[in-house]
């Protein structure tokens, strides 16, 4: 029970300070959790909306003219929603799951949650009193009687689960590796296999009706008998590749996995079943999922898009509800933020007082989901590069910004303005622009390097490269004829993503942080670095390095080059790439999935020893990867008079492998010694405990 009971503490901690947003090294002062779309369900004239990190409500009574209503923050991105009896079943990926109540869609309430031991948590389906989530280990059940408190019931190991359907006292799954498997669910907590229909294909997406099964397949759409489960028949296929479908009323709506093209199936004969509408590939974006109320077809789409589909062979595109899709680049301007969102082009927002964000203006310069990957920014001057090209947009009014020019390229993967020039990063190669006039932008020079990041300053280019363990410099002091320096290896990182200068030194980030003396820029110097996970940005002020990784924010103390240490984390729901800037003293970090969240570092610049303190509080170890031995640091404020205080480390198998503090303590901060020796290599987790107050942190190990 020891594995069990540890990790139940340890996911629901994470989740209460996703939820929650307060940790004892940050604070956030604002969000802006909106985000790509995946998911939603019905429920009459209303859409419960995947929005990011947000569950938004949705009034769809005038369809052509979506309102949201209120939106209620799950703490990860939204994968999957089921809504039924006033209350919505909400998957969430790398968490787990949620049930909010929505009986008053204008005041949704988060009720209870379920975590998932295996991460990703994917599609989910409710079915008489019990939540179906399929994750990454298989399928979780979870008793969901009282809402307020979803019981973990059963794990159903399976690899290569992608959905699941209950109707009566059956699951259908559809399987990756089997196709169609059938489990007796009779008692959710001892679920029986009963029958199998395996085939040369991966099963993606499934719905049932009655004694009819439809299955989405990589190989063809799939009609299965189901009279009897266990032996489902094949009885009609089309020969079409199938990604995602659902069922209403006689008809399969369903998407192709090649292009995205989405139709319309007619299966009110089972066995003839008849194409009868379709919406050609690349006329919306892909779509991740469809749902339907009455004539009414929803697609999501990153944002999420209505259409008429009363007549089949006619659907007629009523509108566009846009909640964002990923964050790919972020810039600050005194108190403007521009983000640039891979789906929507240009959000700007506006923040007051930094403690409330609002977005004050959008600019869309083409085609939804036109990959909009980076931004520069200089005075009064953007520059938005995409997939097709770049546009330069004049931002003095803000609240009206106006593309005032756009020049076809092909795919920018960077930007960065240094003066009147424009460096523009391609697959191969980077062009050095002339922006004096942006309506008349004109090449003058080519870098020829495979690059994924630049910095420029002080007429030097520092370049990370494709060959990612290598960081270039070019002398661009003659923007038309930019000269090869040098480069260096990064060390003990593996490899680099992004990389910031600041003083006579550079900063580049991958696994870890790899700090480079480059006062002599023929002759750069590996100094110091730090291993970690992935992180992806990285950006310094003073003697701090603040990096944007896949879990969160992550603070460096830089004042000893030679040895960074690891002093603080923001942790954040699991995503991939991140991007981190600062504006005055507040942090700005933005993740792909979940948005944009501005930070407060509550790291002191000073310590006080008369201090007390006020909070009960646990710190980042440090050194972090370390071996063997590191610090581990905590606080117990005045109302923990006497405690019995306990800090004890776990194995990933929540196995107890070291007590390191026992004992009654008065209010004070304390640091205490972990000697590693005899441990292997891996991650650890250290909890502290007094009284009924908990927390744990995970720490590296490296040998």
């Amino acid at each position: 029970m020891i594995k069990k009971d540890f990790f139940s503490i340890l996911l629901f901690l994470s989740l209460s300070a996703a939820l929650i947003y307060a940790q004892d090294d940050f604070s956030v002062q604002a969000r802006w959790a909106n985000g790509s779309c995946n998911a939603a369900a019905t429920e009459g004239t209303l859409a419960f909306v995947g929005n990011g990190s947000l569950l938004t409500s949705l009034d769809i009574s005038d369809p052509e003219n979506p309102v949201a209503i209120s939106d209620v923050l799950v703490g990860g991105q939204v994968a999957d929603v089921f809504v039924e009896d006033n209350y919505a079943y909400v998957s969430i990926r790398t968490i787990g799951m949620v049930v909010i109540d929505v009986s008053d869609p204008s005041n949704m309430i988060l009720m209870g949650t379920g975590v998932s031991y295996n991460w990703y948590a994917a599609q989910i389906f409710y079915h008489d009193g019990y939540v179906y989530l399929v994750d990454g280990g298989g399928i979780m059940i979870y008793d969901v009687s009282d809402p307020a408190n979803p019981v973990y019931i059963y794990q159903l190991f399976a690899d290569g689960i992608n959905d699941v359907y209950v109707q009566g006292n059956f699951a259908y799954i559809a399987s990756k590796y089997s196709g169609l498997i059938i489990y007796n669910v009779e008692d959710p907590a001892l679920p029986l296999l009963v029958g199998v229909l395996e085939g040369n294909y991966w099963g993606n997406s499934v719905a049932v009706n009655g004694t009819t099964a439809y299955l989405a397949a990589s190989q063809g759409f799939k009609v299965i008998d189901v009279t009897d489960n266990t032996s489902p028949q094949e009885i009609a296929s089309l020969d079409v590749n199938a990604n995602y479908l659902f069922y209403d009323n006689g008809t399969v709506y369903m998407v192709e996995t090649a292009w995205g093209g989405t139709l319309l199936i007619d299966v009110t004969n089972p066995l003839s079943p008849n194409i009868v509408g379709e919406l050609e590939a690349g006329t919306y974006y892909r779509p991740q999922s469809i749902i339907t109320s009455g004539n009414l077809m929803i697609v999501c789409n990153g944002g999420l898009t209505i259409f008429d589909a009363s007549n089949p062979s006619n659907i007629v595109h009523l509108s566009d509800f846009i909640t964002g899709s990923y964050i790919r680049d972020i810039k600050v301007k005194d108190n403007l933020v521009y983000i640039t969102d891979s789906g929507y082009g240009l959000f700007i927002f506006e923040v007051e007082s930094k403690t409330s964000i609002s977005k004050i203006s959008q600019v869309l310069p083409g085609l939804i989901n036109n990959n909009y990957r980076a931004s520069a920014l200089s005075g009064n001057l953007l520059c938005l590069g995409s997939f097709l090209g770049i546009y330069f947009i004049d931002i003095s009014d803000p609240y009206a910004p106006e593309i005032i020019a756009e020049l076809p390229t092909g795919g920018v993967n960077d930007l960065e303005i240094i003066g009147d020039y424009l460096y523009v990063l391609f697959n191969n190669s980077i062009s050095i622009l002339d922006i004096s006039d942006p309506t008349n932008a004109d090449e003058v020079g080519v870098i020829e390097v495979n690059a994924t990041d630049i910095f420029v300053k002080d007429d030097f280019a520092y370049i990370v490269t494709n060959n990612e363990s290598k960081v270039t410099i070019f002398d661009v002091s003659d923007p038309v004829n930019p000269q090869s320096v040098t480069d260096w290896d990064v060390q003990d990182i593996y490899f680099a993503r992004a990389i910031f200068v600041e003083g006579n030194y550079a900063y580049t980030c991958g696994h870890g942080l790899n700090i480079t003396d480059i006062s002599d820029p023929n002759n750069p110097v590996v100094v110091g670095s730090l291993p970690g996970d992935f992180w992806y940005s990285v950006v310094v002020k003073g003697d701090n390095a603040y990096i944007g990784s896949e879990e969160g924010v992550k603070r460096i103390d830089i004042s000893d080059k030679e040895n960074p240490l690891l002093t603080g984390e923001f942790d954040t729901p699991y995503t991939y790439s991140a991007e981190i800037t600062l504006g005055n003293d507040i942090i700005y970090f933005a993740q792909v999935w979940n948005g944009l969240y501005i930070l407060k570092d509550n790291f002191p610049t000073n310590v006080d020893e008369n201090y007390v303190p006020q909070i009960f509080s646990l710190k980042q170890n440090y050194p972090n990867p370390f071996n063997p031995t590191t610090t581990i640091q905590f606080s117990i404020p005045a109302v923990k008079m006497n405690s019995n205080v306990s800090l004890k480390v776990y194995d990933l198998l929540g196995r107890e492998v070291a007590v390191l503090v026992n004992k009654n303590l008065l209010p004070g901060t304390y640091e205490v010694k972990f000697n590693a020796e005899g441990l292997s290599s891996g991650i650890y987790y250290y909890r502290l405990n007094a009284g009924s107050v908990n927390q744990t942190k995970k720490m590296m190990l490296i040998r």
